[in-house]
């Protein structure tokens, strides 16, 4: 005679057990299938990494039950104190602690991870619904003045292959306001200088159109007219 075993229900199952390693390895699938950039991925999966060793260290549970808005509040209070580049193998000298925008970014990891278990049925309530990040102090962007642009511009050699692709993704970066990773991410396909603008795929896989000035415009067909062609190693 067959026993068949109960076809238990998501409700039924004992979650409160699990350990805070898998369901760090959950969330990270989880995210991946979602599309999330790779550095946002990354930058989770490190937080989880580190709030874990913090548990352990401090020798409390990492099961999901023991996982308490009392606990992370006293996390909070760890990062507020602790010292920058601590226990770094080449900087012996730790600097001050850590800035409060660090703070609030760790906090935001946490504040997705535990609004991710309470969306997946892990939790009946989002512990961290309330928590709100730590206030951190508005600093208004410097931006570079004529002169400190001139003297980039100076020290590169347009009239090379490598001084004119330099040159452009210069003048493209500061006239354009692209981030760092969209910037090095573009394709010759998506630069459309006749009419004057950059299709940029940005965070969150979302494109967007960025237009970009003459002189901008005049730098990249310069490099890609005449030196494109001549791969540069």
């Amino acid at each position: 005679m067959v026993v068949r075993t109960k076809n238990r229900r998501w409700q039924e199952l004992v979650k409160d057990n699990i350990p805070l390693e898998k369901l760090a390895r959950h969330f990270e699938t989880y995210n991946r299938c979602e599309g999330k950039s790779p550095g946002t991925i990354e930058w989770y999966s490190r937080v989880l990494r580190f709030f874990r060793s913090y548990l352990e260290q401090e020798g409390y549970s990492t099961d999901l039950r023991d996982l308490t808005l009392e606990v992370v509040r006293e996390f909070i209070i760890y990062l507020q104190t602790r010292r920058k580049w601590h226990r770094h193998p080449y900087i012996p000298s730790p600097g001050g602690n850590l800035a409060a925008i660090s703070v609030q970014n760790y906090v935001r990891a946490l504040r997705a991870f535990f609004s991710w278990l309470h969306r997946e049925g892990y939790t009946e309530d989002n512990i961290l619904a309330e928590l709100k990040p730590p206030k951190a102090p508005q600093k208004l962007v410097e931006i570079l003045t004529n002169e400190e642009v001139g003297r980039i511009l100076v020290c590169l050699d347009a009239d090379t292959s490598s001084g004119s692709r330099d040159t452009a993704m210069v003048i493209t970066f500061l006239d354009s306001g692209l981030r760092l990773s969209e910037l090095i991410g573009l394709k010759i396909t998506d630069a459309h200088l006749e009419q004057g603008y950059l299709k940029v795929m940005g965070k969150g896989a979302k494109e967007r159109i960025v237009p970009i000035g003459n002189l901008a415009q005049k730098a990249l067909q310069r490099y890609v007219f005449h030196f494109r062609r001549e791969p540069f190693y």
